[in-house]
């Protein structure tokens, strides 16, 4: 039986939801479709008619028609954590830094690999996240230090490098 992904108060979410659906809105590092896949690739989605077919297109999975009687007995799957955009612009520092322990629980971390000789990371090491096939070439400095009254989106000093990242000359190219 898939996870059903259902559209919650697009009107809320106005103007962003004129040309997608309120499960593709970001909030954190992911919107609930990334959340969603991560956990299974049996997902199915409903939406707004005039979003169907772009999203099937999109995405490849069943929506509104094409999802099976069965699934009226469904598990849905956690979508948008607020009621407005402001809402979850409040929670991002919890969302991005529940995000980053998520990612770092289903991912392998490649940090000891990409740091190069000459390439320096400060701070908690535990709080550094790269992929795979990333570089951290001589003369980078990662600073992951903690600042306390330092405001920026989730826990202070967490990063994430994508797989493939290099960061050149303290400058990140993908």
């Amino acid at each position: 039986m898939p996870l059903l992904l259902v559209e919650e108060k697009p009107e809320n979410f106005l103007p962003l939801t004129l040309t997608r659906a309120t499960f593709e809105l970001r909030y954190g590092a992911m919107c609930p479709l990334d959340r969603a896949l991560q956990h299974t690739p049996n997902v199915a989605l409903r939406c707004r008619p005039e979003l169907a077919a772009y999203l099937r297109a999109k995405t490849g999975l069943p929506v509104n028609e094409d999802i099976e009687r069965e699934t009226i007995r469904r598990q849905v799957f956690p979508g948008l954590p607020a009621h407005t955009p402001w809402d979850i612009l409040a929670q991002s520092n919890k969302l991005i830094a529940a995000d980053f322990c998520d990612w770092n629980e289903r991912h392998a971390n490649h940090r000891d690999r990409a740091l190069m000789p000459g390439a320096h990371l400060v701070g908690e090491a535990n709080n550094v996240h790269i992929g795979q096939d990333s570089t951290v070439q001589p003369g980078c400095v990662l600073d992951a230090t903690a600042r306390p009254n330092h405001h920026r989106a989730g826990r202070d000093g967490e990063m994430v490098a994508d797989s493939g990242a290099g960061f050149h000359r303290a400058g990140l190219r993908h």
